[in-house]
């Protein structure tokens, strides 16, 4: 049976998670993972991920912040302060009482049997340890306790984009907040929050400028992100020029950053989405996912790195001989 899920063009408010991730149009990860290579982006088409514990954590402060009322249904916590740990009896035990799971073929609950493994796959919630549920709630808080953040993080929450371009390829965006009210101080005036794309991001790093430089954006493609954000909402009917980054620290104190991406950078992740956009098609028509391409490719050193390993060449080992 085809499970295959097309999401009509437009804006959708309140479509769920699920079935905005089964849609096969491209999103922004997707796009980055395009212009990484194609390979790259076959291979995780492919072969999906299994989230980190830091991941399932991550969704779970979104989820406090921007759909509450889902927390009770996408995650189950245990008391890891029980040495609830795989596979012990005690979660074994709790797992049952939990999920209805007695095994398969036999086989007692064991984390790595296929078994396992397919029932939990099965079940519409994440497993969070206790602790990290508490840290969630924190980080949550701390977002809250911001005035600009809080305002950033209100409005249309988890609100779904798709349209179809000109060569025919279908693209989505998910955007975490689109605000309706007030104003913000941004960098280049105060501009009103209707039109301002949010997006909640958690790190295990630290939420300050120091680590969102111009090569941490480009490493992590946040230009790229946002830039095919605003591309897939104004096309889908609802245009929003400008973006800002709210960023909660995973670790107390939970520290939270408000960062504002320029015009330039969104212009230029824009492209990268029609870049990203075209290469699809056209690996896609030709059946083939190339890698980086850059054949034999000459390296060496610097002037400055050649200038001091010459220096060092030149000079002779010191040996102590006074005693």
């Amino acid at each position: 049976m085809d499970t295959t899920i097309q999401i009509a063009d437009g804006i959708h408010h309140g479509l769920a998670a699920t079935p905005y991730h089964a849609d096969e149009a491209l999103g922004s990860t997707s796009i980055k993972r395009i212009l990484e290579s194609p390979m790259a982006y076959r291979w995780d088409a492919d072969h999906p991920r299994t989230a980190s514990r830091a991941m399932d954590v991550g969704s779970l402060i979104h989820a406090i912040l921007l759909e509450p009322d889902t927390v009770g249904t996408a995650f189950v916590e245990f008391d890891d302060g029980q040495a609830l740990a795989w596979p012990t009896g005690s979660f074994q035990e709790w797992y049952r009482g939990a999920f209805g799971f007695t095994g398969c073929e036999g086989m007692g609950i064991k984390e790595g049997t296929d078994g396992f493994k397919a029932h939990y796959a099965s079940q519409p919630r994440t497993i969070v340890r206790a602790s990290d549920m508490e840290t969630a709630r924190n980080a949550a808080a701390a977002v809250r306790s911001d005035p600009v953040a809080a305002l950033l993080v209100s409005g249309d929450t988890e609100v779904s984009a798709v349209f179809t371009d000109d060569a025919g390829v279908r693209l989505k965006a998910r955007c975490d907040a689109l605000p309706t009210e007030g104003e913000i101080d941004a960098p280049r005036g105060p501009t009103a929050l209707a039109d301002v794309i949010v997006d909640l991001k958690t790190t295990g790093k630290r939420a300050h400028s120091d680590e969102y430089t111009r090569h941490a954006i480009r490493r992590m493609g946040y230009g790229t992100q946002l830039g095919h954000y605003r591309r897939v909402m104004r096309e889908a009917g609802q245009a929003r020029e400008h973006a800002v980054m709210v960023v909660v620290e995973q670790a107390p104190p939970h520290h939270v950053g408000i960062f504002y991406l320029d015009d330039e950078t969104l212009e230029l992740g824009e492209a990268q989405s029609r870049k990203g956009a075209r290469d699809w098609a056209t690996c896609t028509e030709a059946g083939q996912w190339p890698g980086y391409g850059e054949g034999i490719v000459s390296i060496g050193l610097d002037g400055d790195d050649l200038e001091r390993g010459h220096e060092f060449a030149k000079r002779e080992v010191l040996i102590d001989v006074s005693y």
